[in-house]
């Protein structure tokens, strides 16, 4: 198969990554990053700091001077126009038409590079994301009952605190227009990434980027490590619940991108509903769940967890007796591994077929591993699973019971 992820890269004299995907459509894609996220909230700079500036950079620019104007620019002409404060970058996002791609470039860096603050924005900015605080406050760092437990009581696996994202009412009061601009200083380091994807002038692109003058980046960021709160097991009563719910996982600190593809393979191996070795036990065989899901992430430091939506308590009891024993004895099997290697292989075949999939996957590899990974790469990693010691030395490893821990989730109200 051609291989699909050859980004052309391009590093200029002032430090500024370019990674180019030339593509036969009529819309270019834009994406800068700037290496400053949440993680950087680090005193001296305010809690909430870098989110904030990213909403005001958003809001004027040299270029296009009144509120929104960019944004209106961007999205009268059909395309679209967004950023995001991830825990160690700031992405800046425009996809727009062909056409027009010399002007959204020139404007977008001049929203970035040389935006303009306004002390009316300013104070309109903080309420708003007060307003967005509050929205996420209730169940943080989950979204929900159940992942607000998994996610600071059972395990503390949060990146930080609510407030060093969106600061509090306190620390949004002590930002002004003078420490903002002294903060937007530190965007012109020599550690910025563009991703240009689509039909883009690239020799234009170049040019206006080796305009901007850095220097070496000083911020450095912080997370807080994950770590256990109720390792054993326990049993918790939810109204979020409507079965027995149970839950087990890990936390996986450090992990190379060979295991992280590792954990990943072993979990989609496990439970997928082709032929996942627990999910024909469980359903097929027993008829005692509708699904089985997993969850993985990995930033900084990794978080995993399986769980089991089961009927009753006998279901649950069994489960634990028999879980990991079928699961070392399906990574014994060489067959039924290499099986799941060539679904996996074959199912590549749909990925990567829109240029948001490209930016998408660079991005995702820049963030985590410093470069972007070729499908021949992936595919070899995968292939590299057939070697089912390895799978069992990653089980032992993240998987076992001396390192996971569990817990039942129990509905308050049984069902008759």
């Amino acid at each position: 198969m051609k291989e699909r992820l050859n980004f052309q890269e391009t590093v200029l004299v002032n430090g500024i990554k370019v990674y180019g995907y030339p593509y036969d459509v009529s819309f270019a894609m834009i994406r800068v990053i700037i290496p400053l996220g949440t993680a950087h909230n680090q005193h001296p700079i305010l809690p909430g700091s870098f989110h904030l500036l990213e909403h005001m950079v958003l809001n004027r620019g040299a270029m296009f001077p009144e509120l929104h104007s960019f944004k209106q620019f961007i999205g009268l002409n059909g395309g679209y126009n967004n950023a995001w404060t991830f825990p160690f970058e700031t992405m800046y996002e425009v996809d727009v038409p062909a056409t027009i791609f010399q002007k959204s470039f020139e404007g977008i860096l001049s929203q970035i590079f040389d935006p303009i603050f306004n002390l009316a924005d300013l104070e309109n900015e903080k309420n708003i994301i007060a307003n967005e605080r509050r929205r996420k406050e209730r169940w943080y760092p989950g979204t929900d009952e159940l992942s607000q437990y998994l996610h600071s009581i059972w395990k503390s696996s949060s990146l930080y605190p609510i407030e060093q994202i969106f600061g509090s009412d306190e620390d949004l009061t002590k930002i002004n227009l003078s420490y903002l601009t002294n903060l937007h200083d530190s965007y012109f380091c020599d550690k910025i990434i563009v991703l240009l994807g689509g039909n883009y002038d690239e020799k234009f692109a170049l040019k206006k980027l080796s305009e901007i003058k850095t220097s070496p980046q000083i911020l450095s960021g912080q997370t807080s490590p994950f770590e256990w709160k109720k390792r054993e097991y326990h049993e918790i009563k939810m109204d979020s619940v409507s079965r027995h719910l149970y839950c087990y996982g890990g936390i996986t600190n450090t992990l190379d991108w060979k295991e992280q593809a590792a954990l990943t393979f072993i979990l989609s191996f496990l439970g997928n509903h082709i032929h996942g070795p627990l999910y024909n036990w469980l359903r097929v065989e027993k008829g005692w769940v509708y699904e089985l899901t997993w969850f993985l992430n990995y930033e900084t430091q990794g978080r995993w967890h399986m769980a089991f939506p089961l009927n009753n308590k006998a279901q649950v009891v069994a489960v634990r007796e028999e879980l990991h024993g079928r699961i070392q004895k399906s990574l014994e099997d060489k067959s039924l591994v290499c099986k799941e290697i060539n679904r996996i292989l074959s199912k590549s075949l749909f990925l990567y077929q829109k240029l948001n999939d490209f930016m998408n996957h660079a991005f995702e590899f820049l963030s985590i591993e410093g470069r972007i990974f070729t499908e021949e790469e992936i595919a070899g990693t995968i292939q590299s699973f057939s070697d089912v010691k390895y799978l069992l030395e990653i089980y032992e490893k993240h998987m076992s019971p001396i390192v996971t821990g569990e817990f039942l989730a129990l509905p308050k109200t049984e069902s008759k």
